[in-house]
């Protein structure tokens, strides 16, 4: 997920972390234990530094360490797992 045109106001994190927690939460449910990773980039400093505290009331730890957040427009470990020749 590309967060890069994402506002920082109190009210676009809230709705950012909405979203993204009922994309976690549909995806955990309906796909059980098929997540193998997760990029959030571009992600603007406020929902960085408060995901963990977040999505940890939401998500299961497991899903919780399948997911990365990056302040950048890429993260190192994805290219562990996507071709660079395909984004």
């Amino acid at each position: 997920i590309n967060l890069d045109d994402a506002g920082i106001s109190d009210k676009d994190v809230q709705n950012i972390l909405f979203i993204v927690s009922k994309i976690v939460s549909f995806t955990s449910n309906t796909y059980r234990s098929r997540l193998y990773a997760s990029y959030l980039l571009n992600t603007p400093f406020l929902i960085a530094s408060g995901w963990n505290a977040f999505a940890s009331a939401i998500v299961s730890e497991n899903t919780l360490r399948k997911i990365k957040i990056s302040k950048q427009s890429s993260h190192e470990d994805m290219w562990k797992h996507i071709d660079k020749e395909i984004v």
